[in-house]
């Protein structure tokens, strides 16, 4: 049995020293945000579906 391995080659953008403009505390507020929209949307979808049955 033979095996071959390669080095992989480097990336072409260095994404090592990259600084986001958000944190974690922005990106969890946005998607509970997010959240609150949508599951408004679908409590009232849900609601058209159980009043109509």
């Amino acid at each position: 049995m033979t095996a071959t391995t390669t080095v992989p080659e480097p990336p072409l953008i260095d994404m090592g020293e990259t600084e986001l403009p958000f944190g974690v505390g922005a990106l969890i507020k946005s998607g509970n945000g997010l959240l609150g929209i949508v599951g408004a949307f679908v409590l009232l979808g849900l609601s058209f579906i159980l009043c109509l049955n």
